[in-house]
């Protein structure tokens, strides 16, 4: 062997000697793992405690969520006739959930419903062991069928947790069987938090505003207990009153958890989904102790549904008490109710919502046409009025004292003008919480209107300009509502009046439609239909009246 075959060996063997001792100094120690952590569950079993110690046990504070950047994820889809549901084997929960019979607002796809950012705010995200067993958890998919799938995952060999999901093909709901079996020969002290529902998404900008949780009590006389992400201030926000469900809830959908057994508390957190502030809702149980041998089995029902009142509660389970239309909203249900049986005989909701005023408007003609003589027999008597005024100009007392004798006398009550409205603002308002809660007005197209649950937005300004007040976008109906009321003022107007009082009309005549276009500007363009057809109807029955007394 000659000295360069010598001296290639001797820099080979210091080399494989020196390198890793050199790879230990400059690489750090790899974090703990989760089952590193639970190692005292192994041959040890330190943490596996006797029934005698459990009492003495204290529940440890959660430890910091790892990032398992080295876990490759692999998802997996269900699809059925409502639902496109996207599970991940990273902590064996739901990454999306899709609606199919819904689109997304002005885009041609199908509208994700769910889509946490958060890996621990996924749908049946699960935490526990004592603060242990992460939400990022690595599952191993161990079964799967076309509307089924199961998660496992075993920690030191002692403790497997199992997630077994059934997805319905036409049902509203994912079923969820979670169970933990303690294969070792203690006692094992467990607890568990269980996200539901999470990161429901909006479509709309505004639609935020209608973004909360909620949780139905047990009580009959229970109050439905809301929270919307902006109150949560903390991690989360706890609720320890027994419930029938937990949901979370946008303007036109809801999801709803409903536990199979008993469960210790709620919790509301906030979240991200697609960009936008949302709220989770999760359920908390334990400690509770699992024996050697035994298995811990609890099971969930989510339901992602449309906010549809029959829908809601044809499923059971009070589903239908999340829908909400407000103080008039007894009156909001029947106008809904006909709305959608006008519906089902034209197939078409701007119809519908004419053929609606029109049945509002036979139903209020007396008081209308009451008001309407009322009205007329005041413009008679206003040059009585005005001399009365003149007359006792001095003696406001003694002038309000005529104007009641001369009303009395001519059988005129001065406020019969405002009686139609006085029964008109109940059912408007029951209407405007109706139709901005409908979601079957969602996408619904009318002339040139492409959706009535938002402004008509007949066309778009050029360059993307926006000017205060109206936006980017013309709504055509609300200006052709400001003309029609214009006209109608003029309608109303006394030819008799005189000074003040003319002036007074001119200036109604231009106020008015100017105040109530303001405001009728942005809302729904199904709301703005039904106004403007009742003013054309109010118009007409004015004329006919006037012109048949």
């Amino acid at each position: 062997m000659d000295k360069r075959t010598l001296l290639a060996v001797a820099l080979t063997m210091i080399v494989i000697t020196a390198y890793p001792l050199f790879l230990k100094k400059i690489t750090p120690v790899p974090p703990q793992s989760n089952e590193e952590a639970l190692s005292s569950l192994g041959a040890g079993q330190t943490d596996v405690v006797m029934p005698q110690q459990i009492a003495k046990t204290e529940v440890m504070i959660p430890l910091e969520v790892p990032v398992v950047s080295f876990i490759k994820e692999n998802e997996e889809v269900i699809d059925t006739e409502k639902f496109e549901v996207v599970f991940s084997n990273i902590g064996g929960a739901i990454n999306r959930i899709t609606l199919k019979e819904y689109g997304a607002y002005g885009e041609d796809a199908p509208l994700i419903i769910s889509e946490p950012e958060e890996r621990e705010k996924k749908i049946f995200s699960f935490k526990g062991l004592m603060g242990r067993l992460y939400p990022d958890a690595p599952y191993e998919m161990s079964g799967r069928t076309k509307d089924s799938i199961t998660y496992t995952y075993t920690i030191r060999g002692n403790i497997y947790v199992k997630k077994e999901f059934l997805v319905h093909n036409s049902n509203n709901n994912i079923e969820l069987n979670l169970e933990v079996k303690n294969t070792s020969t203690g006692y094992l002290p467990f607890d568990y938090q269980l996200l539901g529902p999470s990161g429901i998404t909006i479509d709309q900008k505004l639609d935020n505003r209608f973004v909360e949780a909620m949780l139905l009590p047990k009580a009959a006389d229970g109050k439905i207990e809301k929270t919307r992400p902006g109150s949560i201030k903390a991690e989360y926000a706890r609720s320890n009153t027994d419930f029938t469900w937990l949901a979370t809830k946008n303007k036109y959908f809801s999801t709803f958890l409903i536990p199979y057994n008993v469960i210790d508390y709620a919790y509301f957190s906030r979240v991200k989904a697609r960009g936008n502030d949302s709220i989770a809702a999760g359920v908390g149980v334990g400690p509770v102790t699992i024996g050697p041998g035994e298995t811990f089995s609890h099971g969930y029902l989510l339901y992602v549904m449309p906010n549809k009142v029959g829908l809601l509660k044809a499923e059971g389970h009070d589903l239908d008490k999340a829908v909400s239309y407000g103080f008039f909203g007894g009156i909001s249900k029947v106008l809904i109710s006909v709305l959608n049986f006008f519906f089902r005989l034209t197939h078409n909701y701007g119809v519908s919502i004419i053929l609606l005023t029109i049945c509002v408007s036979l139903l209020l003609y007396p008081f209308t046409s009451k008001s309407v003589r009322s009205m007329k027999e005041m413009q008679r008597i206003q040059p009585l009025v005005e001399e009365l005024r003149v007359k006792h100009k001095d003696s406001p007392q003694k002038m309000n004292k005529e104007l009641m004798a001369l009303y009395k006398e001519h059988k005129v009550n001065p406020l019969g003008g405002c009686l139609p409205m006085l029964f008109q603002m109940p059912v408007f308002i029951a209407l405007y919480q109706g139709l901005v809660n409908t979601v079957e007005l969602r996408g619904a197209s009318f002339l040139w209107i492409k959706d009535l649950s938002g402004p008509d937005k007949a066309f778009q300004l050029p360059g993307g300009v926006s000017i205060p007040v109206l936006g980017s976008y013309i709504n055509i109906l609300p200006l052709i509502m400001m003309c029609t009321m214009f006209l109608q003022q003029k309608l109303y107007a006394s030819k008799s009046a005189t000074g003040q009082q003319a002036e007074q009309q001119k200036m109604m005549a231009v106020m008015m439609p100017l105040m109530f276009g303001f405001m009728f500007y942005s809302l729904p363009s199904g709301l703005v239909l039904y106004w403007l057809t009742n003013m054309i109807i109010m118009a007409g029955i004015q004329v006919y009246t006037l012109k048949h007394d």
